[in-house]
C-alpha cells in the first residue's frame, strides 16, 4: 500500500508540473468563453443587420428569370449585393444573379472598398485595403474554403478589420481589437486555436486529444490521493486528517471539494472532440423539405418584381426590408419578408421575419396545424410508430437556445414528435414556418449530457434562471482556478528546489578544478 500511495504521488505530481498551467488557461479561458463565444464570427443575423435596405422598386427580374439565367431550378434570396437587388442560389460556389439586369456576378464588378465602407457604415475615406489574402491568417481559419479575401482595416477607433469576398460580393468577417483581444483570452488558448498548429487539422485533433486525456488521467490520480492520504483519527478531527500545511494544504482541501467537477470538465472537453466516434450514427432519416411540399411553378413568385412589387410595400412600412426568401411551404407559394427589428440588445430580436402568400400577398399569422404535420411526418416514416407527439411552447432539456442571453435561432411553439425506432428519433417542426427546425436521437442526447450537460452545466433548473447559472458556474470555475493556482505554485516550487540542489551538488565540484 505504502508503494502504491508513492506511485500515486510521484505520477501526480510530475504530471502536474506541465497539467496545471494548461488547467490555469483553461479555468481563465472557460470565465472568458461565458460571455464571448468562440472566436470571432460573422453571423448571418449580423450581416443582414448591416447590409442595405432591400429596394424592390429596382427589382425587374423575376425568381424564374433569374433560375433561368443562372440555369437552376432552385429558389434564392433576393438582397442587395454590391449595391444592387441580387439573387442568391444556394450552392458552393455562390451563384448570383443581380435583380436589374440578369447579369451574373462577376468579382471584377465588385468593389470591395465600397463594400467594406457601406458594411462598417462609414466614409470610404476610413477603409485601408492592406492586400489580398490568399493563405489563412489567425482569423480566417474557418474561411479557407473561401479564399482569396480582400483585407481592409478601418479608421472608426476601434482597430476594425474586414474580410470581403470579391467572389460573393459581401463581408465575411469582421473584428475589432475588443473581439481578438477576448478570442486570445479566452477561444485560442482553451481550444488550443493558434494559426500554427489549427492549420495541421490532424496535429491540432491529436493534441487537444492526448492534453485532454493526460488531463483526465491527471486528475483521477489526484483525486486518489484524496482518498489515500485522508488521515483516520480518533476521535475524529478534521484538521489533523489533512496531512499538509501551507499551500499544500490548501491545494488538498480544493481538489476534494472541486476535483470532482475538474474531472468532468476535462472528459467533456475530451468528448467534444469525438475521438471514439461513437456519435456519428444516425436516426431515422426523413427529408428535410419534407413539410414544404411540391415546388411549385417559379412563375408563383412573380409578383416580387416591379411594378408588382409595390404592391407587396404597401402591405407594411418595409423601409428596413433586408431580404426576400421565396420557399414552398406545404406546396403554397410564399414569401419570407426578413427586415430589421429591435436593437440586438433589447428584448425584441434584431430581425424579424413575415410570411407572406406569394399569390394573394395577405400576411400569414396563423400557425400550422399541428395534427396535419404530424401526419405528414407519420407517413413519410414509412410504417414506423409514433411514441409520442406534443406542442411545446417551453424549450426542454434537448430544444433550447445554446447561448448566453439572447438567442433566436431556437423558435417556439414547435411540434415534437417522437418515433419508436431504434435510435428512438425525435423530430421538433417550427410550427409558424412549417419547417424542420432540429432533431436528434438516443445516441445524440446521450452525447448532449456528456458534453454540453458536464461541460455547460446548462440543467434546465438554472440555466435559464440567469444570473443564477452565472454566479454558480462563476463559483466552480474559481474554485479551480485556485486548486490549479495552487498546484502550480507547489510545482514551481519544486523544480526550484532541484535546480537550487543541483548547483550545490555542482558547487564543490567547481571549486576543485584548477
Amino acid at each position: 500500500m505504502k508503494q502504491f500511495r508513492r506511485y500515486l504521488i510521484l505520477s501526480h505530481r510530475y504530471l502536474g508540473i506541465p497539467l496545471s498551467g494548461v488547467f490555469i488557461l483553461w479555468f481563465i479561458s472557460g470565465i472568458v468563453m461565458m460571455y464571448t463565444g468562440g472566436m470571432p464570427s460573422l453571423t448571418e443575423v449580423e450581416r443582414l443587420q448591416r447590409s442595405a435596405p432591400l429596394d424592390l422598386t429596382e427589382v425587374r427580374v423575376t425568381p424564374a428569370q433569374a433560375s433561368a439565367a443562372a440555369g437552376t431550378e432552385a429558389l434564392p434570396d433576393l438582397q442587395m449585393l454590391a449595391g444592387r437587388p441580387a439573387y442568391r442560389f444556394p450552392g458552393s460556389p455562390l451563384t448570383a444573379v443581380f435583380a436589374d439586369t440578369t447579369e451574373h456576378l462577376r468579382s471584377g464588378q465588385v468593389d470591395s472598398h465600397y463594400i467594406a465602407a457601406e458594411f462598417m457604415g462609414v466614409d470610404p475615406s476610413l477603409v485601408t485595403r492592406t492586400g489580398l489574402l490568399e493563405e489563412t491568417d489567425q482569423w480566417t481559419l474557418e474561411l479557407r474554403d473561401s479564399l482569396p479575401l480582400q483585407h481592409f482595416e478601418v479608421a472608426d477607433g476601434r482597430g476594425s478589420q474586414v474580410y470581403v469576398s470579391p467572389q460573393r460580393g459581401e463581408v465575411l468577417l469582421h473584428t475589432d481589437m475588443t473581439d481578438r483581444l477576448l478570442a486570445w483570452a479566452g477561444a485560442i488558448p482553451h481550444w488550443f486555436y493558434l494559426e500554427s498548429l489549427r492549420e495541421n487539422q490532424r496535429l491540432w485533433v491529436r493534441a487537444v486529444v492526448w492534453t485532454s486525456t493526460l488531463a483526465c488521467v491527471f486528475v483521477v490520480l489526484g483525486l486518489l490521493l484524496s482518498v489515500t492520504q485522508f488521515r483516520r483519527v480518533r476521535p475524529f478531527n478534521l484538521g489533523k486528517s489533512i496531512p499538509y500545511r501551507g499551500a499544500h494544504r490548501w491545494h488538498y482541501i480544493l481538489g476534494s471539494v472541486f476535483g470532482v467537477l475538474t474531472l468532468t470538465w476535462a472528459f467533456s472537453g475530451l468528448l467534444s472532440m469525438e475521438p471514439y466516434r461513437w456519435t456519428t450514427a444516425q436516426g431515422m432519416q426523413l427529408p428535410p423539405n419534407l413539410l414544404r411540399g411540391e415546388q411549385p411553378a417559379l412563375e408563383s413568385f412573380d409578383r416580387i418584381a416591379y411594378p408588382s412589387s409595390t404592391d407587396l410595400l404597401s402591405l407594411q412600412n418595409y423601409a428596413d426590408l433586408k431580404q426576400v426568401r421565396p420557399t414552398t411551404i406545404q406546396g403554397q407559394p410564399y414569401f419570407e419578408l426578413v427586415f430589421a427589428g429591435g436593437d440586438s440588445a433589447a428584448e425584441d430580436p434584431p430581425l424579424q421575419t413575415r410570411l407572406v402568400h406569394a399569390g394573394s400577398l395577405e400576411e400569414r399569422t396563423s400557425l400550422f396545424d399541428a395534427d396535419a404535420l404530424q401526419q405528414v411526418l407519420e407517413t413519410a416514416s414509412m410504417g414506423v410508430p409514433v411514441e409520442e407527439s406534443r406542442v411545446l411552447d417551453e424549450y426542454d432539456n434537448y430544444y433550447y437556445p445554446r447561448n448566453n442571453y439572447q438567442c433566436y435561432e431556437r423558435p417556439l411553439p414547435v411540434l415534437r414528435v417522437k418515433f419508436d425506432d431504434p435510435l428512438n428519433t425525435w423530430y421538433y417542426v417550427n410550427l409558424r414556418d412549417s419547417r424542420i427546425v432540429a432533431t436528434n436521437h438516443r445516441l445524440s442526447r446521450t452525447e448532449r449530457w456528456l458534453f454540453s450537460g458536464l461541460h455547460s452545466l446548462d440543467f434546465r433548473f438554472w440555466y435559464g434562471s440567469r444570473p443564477l447559472w452565472d454566479i454558480g458556474m462563476m463559483t466552480l470555475l474559481c474554485g479551480g482556478l485556485l486548486l490549479s493556482v495552487f498546484g502550480f505554485y507547489l510545482g514551481w516550487l519544486r523544480i526550484v528546489r532541484y535546480v537550487a540542489d543541483a548547483l550545490r551538488r555542482q558547487a564543490p565540484d567547481l571549486a576543485e578544478r584548477p
